[in-house]
């Protein structure tokens, strides 16, 4: 019976109707060796106390379902490799994690983890999600996490530090959203992955002269500005930190994102 079998089979009657939002994880893992989905969820339970219960684990341990309001999170053990297709953008844009490709080059298997629910908002789902794949590292031999909606790949340990961060008012961003630098002629330019899981654009900033760390720091502070509140940076419009800070907002097609618009600001 393959993974996705199993999930349609254990899938609540409430849930028959499609559900309206969606995350995507995966965990890769050093060895071929099963994982046991019981001990990642006793280990949700013993780190965040008001996670929700397991519905039940298949006897052969390779799947498992953990209801949350509105939906669920389904957990598959897969005994091979994330297909290198998946990861091969991801590892030559991860400038955060210099040994993420020999990290994941050799990976054998690999945990999908899968929440939806049409109750959550994006950003409760996606804090479930992060827990669960936290959980999953911590109990296994993990070589990295692939995070499918920013095309993402992170480093276990930095992974496992912002997630046990995470609070409502301080979003682990930096796990849910791609911040890609690009050396231009005209300076510094940075653009966003993963926004759009969240109903935003993707944002975009270019030919700054700030230094990297600045630039991903001011994006970085909107971006999280945008998950907390929901608030939209609509076009034409100016905002700032301060009174006297005014950074003007556009919706251009991208020059990074093929046939996107995104949400460009004049830093």
């Amino acid at each position: 019976m393959s993974f996705l079998d199993r999930f349609r089979r254990r899938k609540p009657q409430s849930e028959s109707e499609p559900a309206h939002r969606t995350a995507l994880g995966m965990v890769a893992l050093r060895s071929s060796i099963p994982v046991s989905l019981v001990r990642v969820h006793g280990h949700l339970l013993e780190t965040w106390a008001d996670f929700p219960r397991l519905e039940d684990v298949d006897a052969d341990d390779e799947a498992a379902v953990i209801r949350i309001p509105g939906g669920c999170i389904t957990l598959g053990y897969m005994p091979a490799p994330i297909p290198w297709g998946d990861l091969e953008w991801p590892v030559k844009m991860a400038w955060q994690w210099a040994g993420g490709r020999e990290a994941l080059e050799g990976h054998q298997a690999h945990l999908i983890a899968f929440a939806a629910s049409d109750s959550l908002s994006q950003v409760e789902l996606s804090m479930r999600l992060t827990q669960v794949i936290a959980a999953a590292i911590a109990v296994t031999d993990s070589a990295g996490v692939y995070y499918g909606h920013a095309s993402l790949v992170i480093e276990p340990e930095q992974y496992s530090s912002q997630a046990l961060e995470a609070r409502p008012d301080q979003l682990p961003v930096i796990l849910w959203i791609g911040f890609h630098p690009v050396r231009e002629p005209g300076g510094l330019s940075l653009y966003t992955t993963g926004m759009s899981a969240f109903s935003q654009l993707e944002l975009e900033a270019h030919d700054t002269a700030l230094t990297p760390a600045e630039l991903l720091g001011r994006l970085a502070d909107i971006a999280h500005y945008q998950l907390v509140t929901g608030n939209r940076l609509e076009d034409g419009h100016t905002f700032g930190a301060t009174a006297e800070e005014r950074i003007a907002v556009r919706h251009r097609p991208s020059r990074f994102i093929a046939e996107a618009v995104t949400c460009q600001l004049a830093l």
